[in-house]
């Protein structure tokens, strides 16, 4: 089991990402209204994927940390992503 639980994630849109190996979609669902303070949330299933690791950040800054992906990486964790529902 990795060790990732949750976290936001700044780009285009604000998004929560949860683990789908600790919590179920409507337990996901919850911690991300809680997250972004919202009555609503809507599921993104086009991101499912989160690995640990080195890169550049959109401000082009070195980052070391949680990345949220499209695709499978070689190392990683399936997760619910969610955003705020009309935003």
């Amino acid at each position: 089991m990795s060790k990732f639980d949750y976290d936001a994630f700044i780009g285009d849109e604000y998004r929560i990402a949860v683990s789908k190996e600790r919590y179920t979609n409507e337990q996901a669902a919850e911690i991300a209204k809680r997250e972004l303070m919202a009555d609503s949330v809507e599921y993104e299933p086009d991101i499912g994927w989160v690995y640990y690791g080195f890169g550049t950040n959109y401000d082009g800054e070195n980052y070391h940390g949680w990345w949220l992906v499209r695709d499978k990486p070689k190392r990683g964790c399936p997760v619910w992503v969610f955003r705020e529902k009309g935003a």
